[in-house]
């Protein structure tokens, strides 16, 4: 399990650092084309927003692998042994449950906009493309955490790793 999850991994941190590259050209290319050739590319600017958003998303999943979301651990570090592990994994099973309703609500806004073939407005892109990012980034998430839950990803270890 912790080698499928090392790949997985793998392939959030490529997404991202390949959509982040993405966005740092396009921007780059936008400027030029505003300053340098006095024109514009009308396309750029929602190219950048659609893969921003993927980005955000794509990184909540890696944040939760990592344990680089907030969170007030002052009470439950304090906690016996056995009853913080308790807490813990009550914790995992909440945010389970918490993803898995958000992501099943970004799959009824994804069906939604296919449905009615929702498109962008520069690019002509089917709008459900850059929404499919909030049913596939909880799908992870949910991943992430119940692999935290079952003991098979070691938060500390990921952190330090990462």
């Amino acid at each position: 399990m912790q080698a499928f999850m090392d790949k997985v991994g793998k392939i959030e941190y490529f997404l991202v650092a390949l959509m982040i590259a993405i966005m740092a050209i396009v921007n780059f290319l936008q400027v030029v084309f505003r300053y340098v050739i006095e024109g514009s590319l009308p396309w750029s600017e929602e190219l950048l927003r659609f893969l921003f958003v993927w980005t955000t998303f794509l990184g909540a999943g890696i944040g939760v692998r990592k344990g680089a979301h907030l969170g007030l651990t002052i009470i439950v570090n304090n906690l016996p042994p056995k009853l913080k592990k308790f807490v813990v994994f009550v914790n995992y099973l909440i945010c389970i449950v918490f993803s898995a309703i958000i992501g099943m609500l970004g799959l009824s806004i994804v069906s939604m906009q296919a449905e009615f073939n929702v498109r962008s407005s520069a690019m002509v892109l089917p709008m459900y493309w850059i929404s499919l990012a909030i049913p596939v980034s909880f799908a992870l998430i949910i991943l992430h955490f119940a692999t935290l839950a079952m003991g098979y990803e070691d938060r500390e270890k990921a952190r330090i790793e990462n």
